[in-house]
């Protein structure tokens, strides 16, 4: 890249402290989320408070506590003044989390750290975007953009990709969970894929996460037994993060009449529980595909909650009554299930609720995130993950209570409100009378003569400290003039401003204001409801003196404590294989305890082969210097330099020639008129603000003289089109056509660029020669680099002989690419028909960003055709040569439809059954939604997972077939999936084949498999729940195509792994030029196809195999017809 990129970790690095990050791309500083917890940090709020000054942009990746927590204070106190960016659920969110927050505090304590203003003067400054939007930056970011791309985890999470004038990317990701929930789905793993530098954290890493289907199975027989058994339960949760899934689950199992649950409340609890529940329904575009489709299809909310009941105080907890409680006496002590913020358990409605339950042996506390070590909620933790420590039971807390004032504490306090009140309407009087003799300065005054600017300023000079009773009659009367200018009451006249036009119109006048959302006003139905019933608002809650206590207390823990993990965060062994699987460039790791943090930097290096110094673990105040390029340094340009260069103009820049002399101090004059500059700088004030990232021994480039600059080369810049050089020529008066790929000039030269970017210019040394030569210095000397390889006065007569070996796809390709750059070309071909084994591979050809594609507005993405490529084949391909297939793909399809191949149809005529050619139909089927059964009528595999993973599969799983001698299994069809694959293809294999056999029902189908029916129907009831999100598939799939009814008729087949395609050969590079095994090249000799290896690594991607013949086959064929005519062939 070319420029400067830092990175200072402020908080959440070696720790388990939030994140907060400086990342600095050039001049511009981004500070990557700003969390904070409730022990309240000072020392990371000195150390951000010193960088507030120089942030440009805050950049918010989810809205708890923990990524947004310190921005009210650093906004409010620090100055912090930059825009902020984050998603519109984000923005939402956080506000309610911030709100109940501060609330829970503030029921509690005199918490003063930050106020609700503070928390509304945040969102004011908050930049709401969506994902995928590119957001330019301005000023010092200028050429800078940020995308948001979905990260899962919670509403709105954001992984932020950060990007320079199209260079190599930046990758912030924290906390994402690539895995698909009920109300989100995972992140796209192709965002993360192959950044020049990623930020990720260790938070997992050591940590063991339980399957979501065992996970919930652990939390519904939990609270079930602990129901039963009359007793409560307490789910610890955020405000509006990760409830939504939690309450989302919990409504759907009430719903569940088997479950047995509606005889017990459910209730989510926190300061704006209605208010979280109303922004989540009005959000269902930013959550899973399958809330989308209750939306739309069912006609209702997700969030139109059927049984969670929402409370906001624990007065409303005891008016809450379950539907067997007949009497509102024995409502508090009903049988309920309460999700109560906050996680930590250091304050909310959690941490009292915890305080009254803890005691008795029924109820039980169920954790269901991790919390900063030394929270009451780590250490309840440690208490469930450490049996020896089970028996005692015992935890000290701190206890705050707000208690009403009584007695003389009652009377002192109504006392000194009386005085106050007293002396606030003193000093109102005091300020009237002195308003009604002061003289009103007009607000208008451009309008104003100079009379009367000149009786404004003596009126101005009147003291205010004098009284109005001590001025006697005569000396108001005396002042005739003056006493105009002293009305009687305190009115002030605005004057109204005019232009040639009319009236001054200002247009924040008429802008429709966003309502600011406030905690009074969010509860404000909340309220009205209450006081029909009685219970204090806030309002009269402030008129009720009250004093803060605290008390340490020793608890005795009775209930039972269980910790289910439902964070949402993507597990240690996934984080490996996406790391694997993205290939960044450099990696920084944050967020996570040194020993995890450590452990995943040494895979990086060991498994990823990253360098030592490309793997970052920084520490507090580390300085990371992450600037991929090595030639790169920072110096500062006098004006005496930057006045001395002479720019020309390229294409959209422009460009200088440097010469200058490096000095790192400054000069003595110059550093005497700093010091004139700086008197009135209060210097303490600097020092203590100061952000240590040596700029101060950034040297300066200064000018240097005539005599001493040193001679140098023509440099030339750019890379050229032919079309444009063509259009160039025509317009200065020359004749110039394309001719195979080659530039004509006047039938007297041609003009072909090599791939290297040079361009070849070969012919007659003639005159049209020489003045093409003259044009090329004269109006694109800049632009290109002229080499000529061969100018004599006769045309080359002896064409160059190229010999293809096969006639396949790639065979061919390269003739037609040689062919075409001139050369004589002999193609070699040992079956008595052309084509080889590519005529007989017609399922398809992979392609992106082809012409068809932009025609018909397909957009598509060579990152993740990179990724499925690499994917596919284990991590092992040639990622060269992955890359360049990948971006050729294009070019090459488009060829191919140039010269005639018809790719609209590639599938078997089914009127012509006896035709020459094969087609791999378990391939083709399995992706239109087969399901794969074993000989007992269960699945064994993922249907959709890559050919070397299903043929492991049967080979492991399966039986063996008597009559075929090898293992077997079931490739089961319903009319569905027929009717995806295509239904006249699909009869060739029924009708003409008869590879499948048809069956009505699920019981005809039992006995063809010679199995049990119950069984059969046990396994496609448990994959439609799969495909219903109910519970997760035991092999991992995603994609589910169709849903078989085991009423409807079904096709089955029997398959078997078989041999047909080599992924190894030649090693070859990017120009198909075969390598000897200690990486040197044969000359003359080139490869492609299925001869060659590297492309696919340990299997390949469907499609791909005709796609590399036609791409490294034209360029074997290109690279041959440039070998020097005479050139001897290296040895074998």
């Amino acid at each position: 890249m070319t420029s400067l990129i830092r990175f200072e970790a402020l908080s959440g690095v070696m720790d388990d402290s939030p994140p907060c990050y400086v990342l600095e791309v050039g001049e511009f500083h981004f500070m990557l989320d700003c969390g904070w917890d409730s022990s309240f940090n000072m020392d990371f709020i000195e150390r951000a408070q010193k960088w507030a000054p120089r942030i440009d942009a805050v950049l918010l990746s989810y809205p708890d506590i923990a990524h947004i927590g310190a921005l009210p204070y650093l906004v409010g106190k620090c100055g912090l003044s930059c825009p902020i960016y984050a998603t519109v659920p984000v923005y939402r969110m956080g506000q309610m989390f911030l709100y109940d927050w501060y609330q829970s505090f503030q029921n509690y304590e005199d918490f003063q750290i930050f106020s609700l203003d503070d928390v509304d003067q945040v969102f004011d400054k908050v930049l709401q975007v969506k994902y995928n939007q590119q957001v330019s930056m301005k000023g010092r970011g200028h050429g800078l953009q940020i995308v948001p791309l979905p990260a899962g985890h919670m509403i709105g999470g954001t992984i932020w990709r950060i990007t320079k004038m199209g260079e190599e990317e930046i990758v912030y990701a924290v906390d994402f969970n690539h895995k698909k929930e009920r109300h989100l789905n995972g992140c796209p793993l192709e965002s993360i894929a192959r950044p020049n530098l990623l930020i990720t954290d260790a938070y997992m890493c050591g940590t063991a996460l339980l399957r979501r289907k065992f996970r919930d199975e652990a939390l519904l027989s939990t609270i079930l037994k602990t129901l039963r058994s009359g007793g409560n339960v307490l789910i610890v949760v955020d405000t509006a993060g990760r409830v939504l899934e939690l309450v989302q689950l919990l409504d759907q199992l009430w719903h569940n009449a088997e479950a047995g649950l509606l005889l017990y409340s459910l209730i989510f609890m926190n300061s704006v529980a209605f208010n979280v529940v109303e922004f989540a329904k009005s959000q269902v575009e930013w959550m899973s595909e399958r809330m989308l489709r209750m939306f739309e299809e069912g006609r209702s909310n997700p969030f139109q909650f059927r049984h969670a009941q929402l409370c906001h105080s624990l007065a409303e907890l005891t008016r809450l009554r379950s539907p067997k409680v007949l009497s509102f006496r024995d409502a508090f002590f009903s049988d309920k299930v309460v999700l109560a913020s906050q996680p930590d358990l250091d304050s909310g409605f959690s941490r009292e609720l915890f305080l009254d339950w803890c005691i008795d042996a029924k109820n039980c506390i169920i954790l269901t995130s991790r919390a900063r070590i030394g929270s009451l909620c780590s250490k309840l933790i440690e208490m469930v993950s450490s049996p020896e420590r089970i028996g005692t039971k015992q935890i000290t807390v701190q206890v705050k209570r707000r208690v009403r004032l009584e007695g003389h504490e009652l009377d002192e306090f109504r006392v000194k409100k009386r005085e106050q009140e007293q002396q606030a309407t003193k000093l109102r009087l005091e300020q009237h009378r002195r308003r009604s003799r002061v003289d009103v300065v007009s607000l208008d005054d451009e309008d104003s003569d100079d009379e009367e600017k000149k009786s404004d300023a003596a009126a101005n000079e009147f003291p205010y400290d004098i009284s109005y009773t001590a001025q006697g009659p005569d000396y108001w009367y005396n002042r005739a003039e003056s006493y105009r200018r002293f009305p009687k009451y305190p009115h002030f006249e605005k004057r109204i401003k005019f232009d040639d036009y009319g009236e001054v119109i200002h247009a924040k006048s008429y802008l429709q204001l966003e309502t600011k959302v406030r905690m009074v006003d969010l509860m404000r139905d909340r309220m009205g409801e209450d006081q029909e019933n009685g219970v204090a608002t806030p309002g009269e809650v402030q008129d009720i003196p009250t004093k803060c206590i605290q008390f340490v207390q020793t608890v005795e823990v009775f209930a039972q404590l269980e910790f289910i993990d439902f964070e949402g965060r993507t597990d240690v062994d996934s984080l490996k294989k996406i790391l694997q699987m993205s290939k960044p460039k450099q990696i920084i790791l944050v967020h996570g305890m040194a020993e995890q943090t450590e452990k995943l930097a040494n895979y990086c290096r060991k498994s990823l082969n990253m360098a030592e110094d490309k793997v970052f673990t920084p520490r507090l105040g580390d300085l990371v210097d992450a600037t991929i390029e090595s030639h790169m340094y920072q110096l500062k340009l006098t004006d005496a330099l930057l006045n001395s260069l002479k720019f020309i103009h390229v294409k959209d820049v422009e460009i200088a020639w440097v010469n200058g002399l490096i000095k790192h101090n400054c000069s003595e004059e110059e550093t005497e008129d700093q010091k004139i500059a700086a008197m009135d700088v209060d210097e303490e004030k600097n020092a203590e603000n100061a952000v240590d990232i040596g700029s101060d021994n950034i040297p300066y480039l200064d000018l240097l003289p005539s005599s001493e600059i040193p001679s140098h080369d023509a440099v030339f810049v750019g890379d050229p089109k032919l079309s444009d050089l063509k259009q160039a020529l025509m317009l200065d008066g020359f004749q110039a056509e394309f001719s195979h790929g080659v530039l004509v000039v006047n039938n007297v030269l041609s003009i072909r660029k090599r791939a290297d970017g040079q361009l070849h210019v070969e012919g007659i040394v003639c005159k049209d020669y020489y003045a093409i030569r003259d044009q090329f210095h004269a109006n694109y000397f800049f632009y290109i680099c002229i080499v000529v390889l061969h100018s004599c006065l006769m045309v080359e007569t002896e064409p160059r002989h190229v010999i293809v070996v096969g006639s396949g796809l790639a065979g061919l390709s390269a003739a037609l690419a040689a062919f075409n750059q001139g050369s004589r070309v002999t193609v070699l071909e040992g079956e008595p028909n052309i084509g080889g084994n590519s005529a007989k591979a017609t399922s398809g050809i992979n392609g992106c960003n082809t012409s068809t594609q932009r025609v018909n507005g397909v957009q598509d993405n060579a990152k993740l055709f990179y990724s499925d490529t690499m994917k596919a084949g284990h991590g092992i391909n040639d990622m060269q040569l992955v890359d360049l297939l990948t971006k050729s793909s294009a070019d090459a399809i488009d060829r191919l439809t140039e010269i005639g191949v018809d790719l609209s149809d590639l599938v078997i005529d089914p009127e012509q059954p006896d035709a020459g050619t094969k087609f791999l139909a378990a391939e083709a089927l399995r992706g239109s939604g087969a399901l794969l059964l074993d000989h007992s009528g269960q699945r064994f595999a993922n249907e959709l997972g890559p050919r070397d993973y299903l043929t492991g599969r049967i080979e492991s799983q399966c039986k063996q077939s008597k009559d075929v001698g090898r293992k077997t299994a079931y490739m089961l069809l319903n009319d569905e999936a027929v009717d995806l694959f295509g239904r006249p293809s699909f009869e060739f294999y029924w009708k003409k084949k008869n590879f499948f056999t048809k069956a009505d029902n699920v019981e005809q189908l039992a006995k063809l498999l010679n199995v049990e029916a119950e069984l059969v129907n046990a396994t496609l009831k448990e994959y439609a729940e799969a495909a219903d999100g109910a519970r997760d598939d035991p092999f991992g799939k995603t994609v589910f195509p169709v849903i078989f009814d085991p009423g409807r008729p079904i096709y089955v087949a029997r398959i078997t792994p078989v041999i047909h395609y080599t992924m190894g050969g030649l090693k070859i590079d990017i120009h198909s030029q075969v390598l000897r095994e200690d990486g040197s090249k044969i000359s003359g000799l080139y490869a492609a196809g299925e001869v060659s290896g590297g492309v696919h690594g340990a299997n390949r991607l469907g499609g791909n195999s005709l796609l590399e013949c036609a791409v490294f086959g034209a360029i074997a064929g290109k690279y041959a017809a440039t070998v020097p005519v005479g050139a001897q062939a290296g040895d074998l």
